[in-house]
């Protein structure tokens, strides 16, 4: 398979939750929603190094998950586009991106696969 570069938008602060935590934090099922998601993500190997786009607590999210993932910062959090945006230079001149939300934790490796096969398929 082609490479295909997976950014993940964690910037958000999850006002809704109402909790200081990074949303990408918050616990499901004893894990970080971010965890679910990069197991995920590893387990579909299709980015040996996905970039993480983090804002809102931006040190602690970091710290959690430490050097294994590429980091992108959203600096002010002006939406979605912006924060794909703030991944352009990790990117780099990367043909294939597959842009994935954090508070999306149940999405499979093999839905991330079939995902980026379909797309090979299509263009």
């Amino acid at each position: 398979m082609a490479k295909v570069r997976v950014v993940i938008l964690a910037a958000g602060k999850g006002t809704r939750m109402k909790s200081e935590l990074p949303k990408a934090l918050a616990p499901l099922f004893g894990k970080p929603l971010l965890s679910h998601l990069l197991e995920s993500v590893d387990q579909a190997a299709i980015d040996p190094k996905p970039v993480v786009v983090v804002g809102y607590g931006r040190d602690v999210v970091m710290k959690e998950l430490g050097a294994k993932y590429e980091y992108a910062a959203q600096e002010e959090q002006l939406g979605t586009g912006h924060a794909v945006l703030a991944a352009k230079d990790a990117c780099g001149d990367a043909e294939n991106v597959m842009v994935l939300y954090v508070d999306h934790p149940l999405i499979t490796p093999g839905t991330i696969k079939k995902l980026a096969e379909k797309h090979f398929q299509t263009g």
